[in-house]
């Protein structure tokens, strides 16, 4: 009897760890899983410490800009690394940033490092898995006045590419990204962007990232950039009119940057089919570029 007994517990036993090995199974997956509870919080972590590097990091280039008085500085990266924020290889100093340190971005060799590439800021996990965090705005480069003698002013202060016409632009390459249109030629002050300047229907122009306007212009013509690949402008607060299409079809435009305030933004004359220049994010208050 005492041997049956024995037999029956050893068997209860057996059982009894089988499915406490179950149960724990399950508690590990539950707990480790993809869909785990501690996965899940770790990537909710993660996902904070992203947020608030994207957001200090914005701050930053935003007090760089109150700094100026108004000025739009166009190379962040130099002010960046003065303020040891980042390295030359544009990687993110996390406790350098937001003054504390986070359980992300304390990596190496492309490994949990947030690092800033054309005007992105990227997250590379432990793994090397890389994220899109947000844009940060035109900081990567300084832009130059462009060359004047590529231009011409007509008696009605129109300013047009040499060779051009009056209407679209010519068929070379443009190879610059970067345009800042001279706001005086030849004695001659700048005061209207010509009709379809840089339109790319049958110009070279695609390769134009950035146009800075200067302050005296009064007004944009019609299909001044139709089509364009531009992803910012800066818009002086002289500007009353844009015309018709001046901004049609100019599918990356991101950032609008005004020399005036909101208010003023609201009273120029901004004519049909310019859907890309009214969507894009405004950035009031810049009085030029620098």
């Amino acid at each position: 009897m005492k041997i049956r007994e024995t037999g029956i517990t050893l068997i209860a036993l057996v059982v009894t760890i089988v499915v406490l090995l179950i149960l724990a199974g399950v508690s590990i997956s539950m707990l480790t899983g993809e869909n785990g509870i501690i996965t899940q919080a770790q990537q909710a972590n993660i996902k904070n410490d992203n947020g608030t590097v994207l957001e200090a990091l914005r701050l930053k280039l935003s007090q760089y800009l109150s700094e100026n008085e108004g000025t739009y500085v166009k190379d962040k990266l130099e002010l960046l690394r003065d303020d040891n924020i980042i390295d030359e290889n544009n990687i993110v100093n996390v406790l350098e940033l937001v003054e504390q340190k986070l359980d992300t971005g304390n990596g190496n060799n492309n490994k949990d490092i947030y690092v800033i590439e054309e005007n992105h800021l990227y997250y590379y996990d432990k793994k090397g898995n890389k994220t899109d965090l947000g844009d940060l705005g035109n900081i990567e480069e300084n832009i130059a006045e462009t060359d004047p003698s590529l231009f011409f002013v007509d008696d009605y202060g129109n300013i047009y590419v040499k060779e051009a016409g009056n209407y679209y632009a010519n068929k070379k390459e443009w190879t610059v990204e970067n345009v800042v249109i001279p706001s005086e030629i030849d004695g001659k002050k700048v005061t209207g962007i010509s009709q379809g300047i840089f339109c790319t229907d049958k110009g070279g122009y695609k390769n134009i990232k950035t146009i800075v306007i200067p302050n005296g212009v009064e007004y944009i013509s019609n299909d001044a950039f139709r089509k364009s690949n531009i992803t910012s402008i800066f818009i002086p607060s002289s500007v009353q009119t844009i015309g018709g299409r001046a901004f049609d079809d100019c599918k990356n435009l991101e950032t609008v940057y005004y020399g005036g305030t909101e208010e003023q933004w609201k009273q120029i004359e901004i004519r049909e089919w310019n859907y890309a220049l009214t969507d894009a994010k405004i950035v009031y208050n810049v009085q030029e570029y620098k």
